[in-house]
């Protein structure tokens, strides 16, 4: 037997993508790809809040997206209501275990990545070097590692 390959409908796309949130009293609603981006380094910048009539537009285009037919007034109603829907009760930043109910921007410390290129610091530091002069260049780096670092950037 074939395995049937599940769709989700279009209240659990918005509800992956939306969610609302409480900001003292405000209700306001946060694009959930837009959060991991910035969780994950990939975007940077403040979240952004959306009224309701701002993001019902994105909602309609979101939906309008899809390759197969919806009802985009039925299914955002649907998303208001819905106990599926996720709702943040404010946001933090703690390095503390949070309730899921929190929007917490916390990430913690990020490893930088060993495997980037360096050639545009080293081509700083070189240009530096230059304008110092060569008796200086034992500030920077260690006289032994000179050539061979030397050699690796041109």
């Amino acid at each position: 037997m074939a395995n049937a390959i599940t769709q989700n409908t279009p209240l659990e796309e918005l509800q992956e993508q939306f969610a609302m949130i409480d900001l003292a009293g405000e209700i306001r609603y946060v694009d959930q790809t837009q959060i991991k981006g910035i969780l994950s380094g990939k975007i940077s910048g403040e979240p952004a809040f959306y009224k309701k009539t701002d993001v019902t537009l994105l909602m309609k285009r979101a939906l309008e997206k899809r390759p197969y037919p919806s009802k985009p007034q039925v299914v955002i109603n649907e998303f208001w209501i819905a106990p599926e829907t996720i709702v943040y009760q404010g946001t933090g930043f703690t390095p503390n275990p949070s309730s899921p109910s929190m929007l917490n921007f916390w990430v913690g410390p990020i490893e930088p990545d060993s495997k980037g290129n360096a050639s545009l610091i080293f081509g700083l530091v070189f240009a530096l070097i230059n304008v110092v002069g060569e008796r200086f260049k034992h500030m920077f780096i260690n006289s032994s590692d000179w050539n061979g670092l030397r050699a690796s950037i041109e």
